[in-house]
């Protein structure tokens, strides 16, 4: 699709983005105008902000799984630990040539985005663990696209699944600097810029293979408007902040526009169906 067909499609009512690869950035922010939050939700999402904030303040927090986090919980992947034994030795690493010969490419790819989900837990995502695997995980992502090339299997639904999987796995490349370093730091800004990160992260698990949104996970309807009002919170909370160097608010600004971009394409989804029930 051209960037013509986009700026006049972005133009009809009622249309909204399918995918995270439908519209570009800069598109994704006329689809924000027609979703407000009262100010009576806003501050029920502040009181329970507030609240929490003090025990949460400690980035460190974050990383304590057995802890609930004040961002609202996101389905994962469920999967018990076994099953990520299971996944993470016998499919992702495996080195069975007799099993490739016979798995398919979308059956790799689904087995290669269900480990990645994996590592997105309720609260936060598993990224000391999908550092220790980063190198063989983009071995495997790279030996896929490869088997895809040459084989028969080239069709539209493999290529979409092979985008997403590609770019599933590089927003979790890219946000495991950024996690280790602002979850070691204390201080407000830290703890925001880690949130942001974290989100980024945590809202791929809301898109099915295709990277289209996921209607069927539990709760998808009600954990998308709140996830917005967090991050307008969010937003509100670093505006406020002094002494917040320019290299922060660039950073800052980046993952807030990303997860801003991601929010449009899950409630636009939402939208679009809650009209068709009507």
């Amino acid at each position: 699709m051209s960037s013509v067909e986009i700026q006049e499609k972005s133009t009809i009512p009622g249309f909204f983005p399918r995918n995270l690869f439908e519209l570009t950035q800069d598109d994704s922010s006329r689809h924000m105008d027609s979703f407000e939050f009262t100010q009576e939700s806003l501050s029920r999402h502040k009181r329970s902000f507030d609240a929490k904030f003090n025990h949460f303040f400690q980035p460190g927090n974050l990383l304590d799984k057995n802890k609930t986090s004040f961002s609202p919980n996101i389905t994962h992947f469920d999967a018990t630990q076994n099953d990520l034994l299971r996944i993470k030795h016998s499919v992702i690493f495996s080195n069975d040539s007799a099993r490739d010969l016979v798995q398919t490419p979308e059956a790799r790819l689904e087995d290669f985005v269900g480990y990645l989900k994996s590592l997105i837990n309720l609260n936060d995502f598993d990224f000391a663990t999908f550092e220790v695997y980063e190198k063989s995980l983009r071995t495997r992502l790279l030996e896929i696209e490869r088997f895809a090339d040459i084989s028969k299997y080239t069709s539209i639904e493999l290529k979409s699944r092979l985008r997403f999987a590609k770019y599933m796995f590089e927003v979790m490349v890219s946000s495991v600097q950024g996690l280790k370093l602002y979850g070691k730091m204390r201080g407000l800004v830290s703890h925001l810029m880690y949130c942001m990160i974290s989100l980024n992260v945590r809202l791929l698990a809301m898109f099915d293979l295709h990277g289209f949104p996921d209607p069927a996970i539990p709760g998808f309807t009600k954990t998308v408007p709140v996830q917005m009002a967090y991050l307008e919170f969010w937003k509100q909370m670093f505006a406020k902040l002094t002494g917040v160097s320019l290299g922060e608010t660039l950073s800052f600004d980046h993952q807030y526009n990303k997860a801003e971009y991601t929010l449009a394409v899950l409630s636009r989804h939402i939208s679009n169906r809650e009209g068709k029930d009507l």
